[in-house]
C-alpha cells in the first residue's frame, strides 16, 4: 500500500531520471547538444574509455565454448561466476 508520501517520493524519483541522459545517466543540459555552437566544448569535457571485467569475460567464454561443443540449445542454461580459491 503506497501512502500519499510514497506517490510524491516517487513521482520526485522519476523527475530527476527525466533529466538524465538515459544512456549515461549524466545530467541532459550538460551532455546533450542542444547548442551546436557548443558541441565542441561540450564534447571535449568527456572521454570514453573501455573497461573489461573478467567476470563477464570468463561468462562468455564459457557459452561460447558450450555453443562450439555442439550444444547449440541454450535454453535453461543460465551461466555463473565463482571466485575460484587463487582469487
Amino acid at each position: 500500500m503506497w501512502l500519499d508520501d510514497d506517490y510524491d517520493v516517487a513521482v520526485m524519483w522519476q523527475q530527476e531520471r527525466n533529466l538524465e541522459c538515459p544512456g549515461c545517466g549524466q545530467p541532459k543540459d550538460e551532455v546533450w547538444v542542444f547548442d551546436p555552437e557548443r558541441q565542441h566544448e561540450q564534447e571535449a569535457a568527456w572521454t570514453a574509455k573501455l573497461r573489461k571485467c573478467v567476470v563477464c569475460s570468463h561468462r562468455d567464454f564459457r557459452m561460447r565454448q558450450h555453443r562450439s561443443d555442439d550444444h547449440a540449445d541454450t535454453d535453461g542454461i543460465w551461466p555463473t561466476v565463482e571466485r575460484t580459491g587463487d582469487g
